[in-house]
């Protein structure tokens, strides 16, 4: 499945979407990690955006994880990193 851009989501499918982030981010597994929030709240927010295709591991480090600019992705361990919070959001869900 590929991300819709904005021009496709409805008013009315994006306030959807919103207001189940929001119930997301209030259960439990979120509740209590600002970390796993932020994650996904930057991915859903780009995806809405028609920026989907811009979730790389350098654009979510430096714009959620507060890397600086030169923040270097292919130095392992930031890299593992970025994947480790992808990983954990992704476990939640199923």
């Amino acid at each position: 499945m590929t991300a819709s851009p904005l021009q496709c989501w409805t008013d009315s499918g994006q306030m959807a979407v919103r207001d189940q982030l929001g119930r997301i981010l209030a259960s439990g597994p979120f509740l209590h990690s600002k970390r796993r929030q932020r994650f996904l709240e930057y991915i859903v927010s780009e995806t809405l955006a028609g920026r989907g295709e811009r979730l790389k591991g350098y654009s979510i480090a430096t714009e959620v994880f507060d890397r600086p600019d030169d923040f270097d992705p292919n130095v392992a361990l930031n890299n593992a990193n970025i994947r480790a919070a992808g990983f954990s959001v992704r476990c939640l869900k199923d």
